[in-house]
């Protein structure tokens, strides 16, 4: 009877560790490192997800390119990969890849959630470790970019969902070393394995804003993601309690009303409620949300009118050249300025973006810089003298609706490091005829 409890007590250990094992656990797992901001603690499905087969160690087919002279893997009978880096080569955004066939075995097909992983382990520091699982020869896939410490082990997860056009024949793992190498280092990954989340249910929502912080009337975009990080399409979105500021919500845009004051917000699908965000209203314009130091608003990310937006390489691995650091930026109602340290490669390096709606508008300023040098303006090429004004002044007409760019600003290499100021800035409509 006594080997009975025994060997009854060891079966219920096993099954306690086991229901611990796989990436995420169940449909309701915790990502913690996939979501965006912190949510409360998801309740975890009595369902868990059926993870898919990962391809033996034996399948594994591990590649080089761009360039991969010097560079070996080996894999080992339990199916740990150990790759020894060869000289340091080039650094750009795709090179020193490397390929690793036969990860998400055969039960991965298109448009599946599902939850890759493994765990990585380096001898050097690598501040940008990426990897992708690739999925089709168009290179669509799921990534994530990690910090790796030398000599740490780290466990990556990456959750999303697969192409339309996933190819089996095409996919791989996709991890570029990019700049972070040292010859003679070394880089081992294990325990690599996708699953599939059968059985997926949505048991936690995070609400996301576009901005915290807005001025009246201006309009912010809400945005619902479950606790994996996937986008929660049929969410809705309401504001929560008393609202003094007049606002409203369509959709998922959020209008700010004509009083300043704070307003409280909620995201919901079916039975979950998502925990509340507080959005400040202030009744002064911030000319400045869009145009500051560590500003990353391109054109295609300014979506309201009569703000300046600025845009700058700020990341090699980007692959746009070398990065502008710019130390220092300001901007009021009439005027903008920026100090660049650094220029970039481009003539693009660094944009400025100024949209309205439909109509015809005059527009005029001042440019000046203390280094002379050119820029574009609206397509057109301005040289500037050092330290004297340049005043543009045209008319132009905004034909297509919505929102478009009605101002577009291109500084780069051939304006050397310096300050550069707009003065005097104006746009105003011209009547209709």
């Amino acid at each position: 009877m006594k080997n009975f409890f025994k060997i009854w007590g060891l079966l219920s250990i096993l099954a306690m560790l086991f229901a611990f094992i796989g990436c995420g656990g169940s449909a309701g797992g915790d990502p913690t490192d996939e979501v965006p901001s912190t949510p409360s603690t998801p309740s975890t499905p009595s369902t868990p997800s059926t993870p898919s087969t990962p391809g033996t160690p034996v399948e594994y087919t591990v590649t080089f390119q761009n360039p991969g002279d010097g560079h070996t893997a080996t894999v080992s009978e339990d199916g740990v990969i150990t790759i020894t880096l060869a000289e340091k080569a080039a650094g750009g955004e795709w090179d020193n890849q490397l390929f690793i066939e036969g990860v998400n075995g055969d039960t991965i097909t298109a448009n599946a959630k599902i939850c890759t992983s493994f765990t990585v382990t380096s001898s050097i520091d690598m501040p940008k470790f990426y990897v992708k699982n690739h999925f089709a020869d168009d290179y669509t896939g799921i990534d994530k970019t990690v910090p790796l410490t030398a000599g740490e082990a780290t466990e990556v997860k990456i959750y999303g969902i697969v192409s339309g056009s996933y190819n089996a024949d095409q996919e791989k793992f996709v991890i570029a070393l990019r700049d972070n190498m040292t010859a003679g280092a070394t880089i081992t990954l294990s325990n690599l394995k996708t699953e599939v989340l059968e059985n997926y249910s949505i048991t936690n929502i995070v609400l996301t804003a576009s901005t915290l912080t807005t001025s009246v009337g201006e309009n912010i975009t809400l945005s619902a993601v479950d606790q994996y990080g996937f986008d929660i399409a049929d969410a809705t979105y309401e504001i929560s309690g008393e609202d003094t500021t007049d606002s409203t919500i369509s959709g998922n845009v959020l209008t700010a009303g004509t009083n300043a004051g704070t307003v409280t917000v909620v995201a919901k699908k079916d039975d979950l409620i998502s925990e509340t965000i507080e959005i400040t209203i202030t009744a002064d314009k911030d000319y400045a949300k869009y145009f500051k130091v560590g500003s990353q608003t391109g054109e295609n990310d300014l979506t309201v009118k009569g703000y300046m937006s600025l845009w700058y390489v700020a990341d090699a691995s980007w692959n746009s050249g070398d990065v502008v650091t710019i130390t220092d930026a300001s901007a009021t109602e009439n005027s903008y300025s920026i100090t660049r340290e650094t220029t970039g490669t481009n003539t693009w390096s660094t944009q400025m973006f100024y949209k309205e709606e439909l109509g015809k508008y005059n527009i005029s300023f001042k440019v000046k810089s203390t280094t002379a040098g050119q820029v574009v303006i609206n397509g057109e090429t301005i040289s500037l003298k050092a330290d004297t004004a340049y005043d543009y002044s045209k008319t132009k007409e905004l034909t297509a609706g919505g929102l478009e760019t009605l101002i577009k600003i291109e500084i780069g290499k051939d304006l050397p490091a310096g300050t550069f100021t707009i003065t005097d800035f104006s746009v105003t409509p011209v009547a209709s005829e």
